[in-house]
């Protein structure tokens, strides 16, 4: 090999290696990341729904209190 074609090779393996050690990085961030979110879900679900309550109608809707029709007697 000449000199040139040497070098060449070891900017590639240099390449590669760092490609390697990012893509490891990367990987073990998203883990952490993943273990942080299941943590928060955890959390989320341990905390209980307070009721909540409708707002009351005071304008702009007619409050009618709904009665059935009275029974017919008789045949």
């Amino acid at each position: 090999m000449s000199e040139a074609e040497k070098e060449k090779q070891a900017m590639i393996k240099k390449n590669q290696e760092m490609c390697k050690a990012k893509m490891k990085a990367d990987a073990e961030y998203k883990k952490q990341l993943e273990h942080i979110s299941q943590q928060e879900r955890k959390v989320k679900q341990a905390e209980k729904n307070k009721t909540t309550k409708g707002n009351k109608l005071k304008y702009g809707a007619n409050l009618v209190k709904f009665e059935p029709p009275a029974e017919a007697r008789g045949g």
